[in-house]
């Protein structure tokens, strides 16, 4: 039965990764989306651990969006050289005006999706 529960959470936690990764990758931000999918990841876990219990208005309020923005705007200027398509380097380069929020808002939503279907401790799986 363990071992049910353990790979479930894994399909779960897997599922996420792909929708994050997608999501970055659609955005242009292909060359930093697993270092930015380990630093949300992170930071996800904090927050998780510091607000039980979860409800939806304790989960990324727009602090939280901020903290997503800076760690999308920080990996994209490490980044900010290498060469893309014309649309998405447009479409960076407005997100990096506007402080990433609409990725940011994308981004929080799939999280905290995540988190209220699967609880806190579903993102400490990875772990294991």
């Amino acid at each position: 039965m363990e071992s049910a529960d353990w790979r479930q959470a894994f399909k779960r936690r897997l599922a996420l990764e792909h929708s994050v990764l997608r999501t970055l990758i659609r955005w242009g931000l292909t060359d930093s989306a697993f270092e930015i999918t380990r630093k949300l990841d992170s930071y996800v876990g904090e927050v998780t651990e510091a607000r039980r219990p979860i409800t939806r208005s304790t989960l990324f309020g727009p602090q939280d969006k901020t903290v997503f923005g800076t760690i999308l705007r920080d990996e994209y200027l490490k980044t900010r050289v290498l060469p893309r398509r014309r649309a998405c380097q447009d479409r960076l380069h407005n997100a990096m005006l506007s402080r990433f929020d609409e990725l940011a808002e994308q981004l929080a939503k799939l999280y905290a999706d995540f988190v209220q279907c699967h609880g806190p401790a579903a993102g400490e799986e990875r772990a294991a």
